[in-house]
């Protein structure tokens, strides 16, 4: 009776033993989730402090600009190839009868070119240049790949600068004394949506065994240089298979008349697509669209 009783004990005791193991793994574990998800909220949080002081400190060195930054807009086109772009900025501290001159350059270029900038009022400047256009519109390709079990879309995106840089200064002259800012650059490459509307092309297969192209100008407003005609192009190993002139069907819903321009061209075995864009002002341009169709 008594070995008995020592035995129940016994197992007792094991079973005890093995619990607490467990219950301390289990305990363990929670702990070291729990400390996972201090160390996240605490880099959260310092993530957060640090974007906090960051701001303030943009803040407190814009209060400490004697000049407010360049603003760039858009004017009106030149010709056939030429736009105005606009440049504004701010002198804080402006006196009467000081003179301001915007010094300006391209990457790459030693000399500086010098404006005399024009005063609107309250300190505030502008300068105008005269840039030439290069036409390099944004364009969005879409590939709708249908079949009886699947339908997916490859998207690939080409192109999208139509200004150069530049690098430029603005000097404060008051008599014999002469105050500058510092070398700092500046890009209008977003004012080129305005002055060529990105393009997006989709092409989605046909069941008689062909290829439908649609392509259309995505700009709301009207650009300054607006498509004419376009031209799809599709090649084998370099050899011209189909050229393809996209024909106006209609237009879009939007504050100017944006014609839709659609196509179609055969299913044969094709390596490479081009697309032929001529403009308003006479210029051509050719791009090479990506291969999607493989």
């Amino acid at each position: 009776m008594l070995k008995s009783t020592r035995n129940i004990v016994f197992i007792f005791l094991v079973v005890v033993l093995v619990l607490n193991i467990y219950m301390m793994r289990q305990i363990s574990n929670l702990k070291t989730e729990v400390n996972q998800l201090k160390g996240n909220n605490q880099q959260h949080s310092l993530e957060h402090r640090i974007n906090t002081l960051q701001n303030k400190l943009n803040d407190i060195q814009e209060a400490q600009r004697w000049i407010t930054p360049v603003k760039p807009e858009l004017g009106p086109r030149i010709g056939d190839n030429k736009q105005v772009i606009k440049l504004s900025w701010q002198v804080k501290d402006y006196q009467q009868g000081e003179s301001v001159s915007f010094f300006y350059r391209k990457p790459g270029e030693t000399n500086f070119n010098r404006i005399d900038a024009s005063h609107t009022g309250g300190g505030r400047f502008e300068v105008e240049l005269n840039t030439e256009v290069k036409l390099n519109p944004f364009i969005q390709v879409v590939f709708n790949e249908e079949n009886s079990k699947s339908s997916r879309a490859i998207e690939s995106n080409i192109g999208g600068e139509s200004f150069p840089e530049y690098i430029y200064y603005i000097a404060v002259q008051n008599g014999d004394q002469v105050r500058s800012i510092e070398e700092e650059r500046i890009n209008p490459g977003k004012l080129a949506y305005h002055t060529v509307s990105p393009l997006k092309v989709e092409i989605k297969p046909l069941p008689q065994g062909e290829y439908e192209v649609v392509l259309f100008e995505e700009n709301p407003q009207e650009p300054n240089f607006k498509l004419s005609s376009a031209f799809l192009e599709a090649y084998y190993d370099e050899r011209l298979i189909s050229r393809v002139e996209l024909q106006k069907s209609g237009l879009q819903e939007k504050s100017w008349q944006a014609p839709i321009y659609k196509g179609v061209f055969d299913k044969e075995k094709i390596n490479a697509l081009s697309l032929e864009l001529e403009y308003d002002n006479g210029k051509t341009i050719r791009k090479e669209l990506p291969n999607i169709l493989r």
